[in-house]
């Protein structure tokens, strides 16, 4: 065992369980005594793990604050948990839309554009559940906005026409639009009148 090498997202590190899987899947292929060397890229199945269990913990503390206590505590837990959950909705797709194509994902035959396009629809559909959930949290709103802004300026302006700018600044504006419906209470308004009506 002390000749097996670990190494994830480019770090060392030690993992009998990781360990134990490898040598299973080489079973009798390797010699005795001799063990795989491996070098796993997770950055993306890493960021959803952290994105999906960092929204349970997020939407019930922003939909119940009242059990964080005093109002201090409620704007460092839901500040924090919200800006850090709204980079995690953006890194989760933005990642996962530039790191799939480097291991041979097509694209489903799109141009990269139209990728682009899809993957901001995509995280804009996310980004719209979290913040109805989160009752429009405005440290997410914010965080979300802050990546569409970095997507507009790494793409161009919308002026120029380009179809991810402009794609990223209209979920930009209806994102702030569904944060302002959220927090005036119309989400949980509706959301009470259909469970009435089930």
């Amino acid at each position: 065992r002390e000749g097996q090498i670990l190494f994830i997202n480019r770090r060392w590190i030690q993992s009998p369980l990781i360990g134990h899987a490898l040598r299973q899947a080489y079973g009798d292929l390797l010699p005795p005594g001799r063990f795989p060397a491996a070098a796993l890229w997770l950055t993306v199945p890493v960021i959803w793990a952290m994105l999906i269990a960092l929204a349970a913990a997020f939407i019930p503390a922003a939909r119940m604050p009242d059990r964080l206590g005093s109002p201090v505590r409620r704007g460092l837990t839901l500040g924090t948990l919200g800006a850090y959950v709204g980079w995690l909705t953006a890194a989760a797709l933005v990642n996962t839309a530039d790191v799939l194509p480097g291991y041979g994902f097509q694209r489903f035959g799109l141009t990269v554009e139209q990728f682009g396009v899809l993957s901001i629809c995509c995280a804009a559909l996310v980004a719209g559940w979290m913040t109805l959930q989160s009752r429009g949290s405005l440290p997410y709103v914010a965080a979300v906005l802050w990546a569409l802004v970095a997507i507009v300026v790494h793409n161009g302006t919308p002026s120029f026409g380009h179809p991810v700018s402009i794609t990223a600044t209209g979920v930009a504006l209806v994102l702030v639009g569904v944060a302002g419906w959220a927090r005036a209470g119309c989400w949980s308004a509706s959301a009470r009148s259909r469970s009435r009506n089930w």
